[in-house]
């Protein structure tokens, strides 16, 4: 099913898990491994257009799914990786509460929090939490092509989840 999902990716298949095994510096076990990322959609939008429309009524049948989705993950401390706007905002709605039709840029957010040692972990249910955002791999390179800087950002955080979980 996730090849399938994120697959679909623009046509590029297999791009996110190459790209994810590439942030962890290793294979992983998503039931009991530190590492939870997603795009969060749990459901496939037919195009981009159809996503940026109904975000915000799906948004809580999303926040649903992604809430059980980490109460299944055996650990009790969680690398939370966001992959775009979408789940950039699902993340810190769990985090602090943040409205879900209060899109932040994953771009803006990035900046502001460039040092992975910015970011402090929050609880939810029993769980240790920490967020580190990636522009989602649809758009990456586009993104990189006009923001160099996102580039460095993406790697300090990577280099932190390394070290995090090994």
């Amino acid at each position: 099913m996730e090849d399938f999902l994120i697959g679909e990716c623009r046509g590029k298949k297999g791009v996110v898990p190459a790209r994810i095994r590439e942030i962890f510096g290793k294979e992983f076990d998503p039931r009991t491994d530190e590492i939870y990322w997603t795009h969060s959609l749990k459901c496939v939008p037919t195009s981009n257009e159809d996503i940026k429309n109904d975000w915000e009524p799906c948004a809580e049948f999303c926040k649903d799914y992604f809430m059980k989705e980490i109460q299944l993950i055996l650990s009790e401390r969680l690398l939370l990786i966001p992959l775009g706007n979408y789940a950039l905002t699902l993340c810190l709605h769990l985090r602090d509460g943040r409205q879900m039709s209060d899109l932040i840029s994953i771009t803006e957010y990035m900046k502001l929090h460039a040092s992975p040692d910015v970011e402090e972990p929050f609880n939810f249910n029993g769980k240790r939490l920490l967020v580190f955002p990636f522009i989602h791999p649809s758009y990456r390179e586009v993104w990189l092509d006009k923001d160099p800087v996102l580039r460095g950002i993406e790697e300090r955080f990577a280099e932190k989840i390394r070290k995090m979980n090994h």
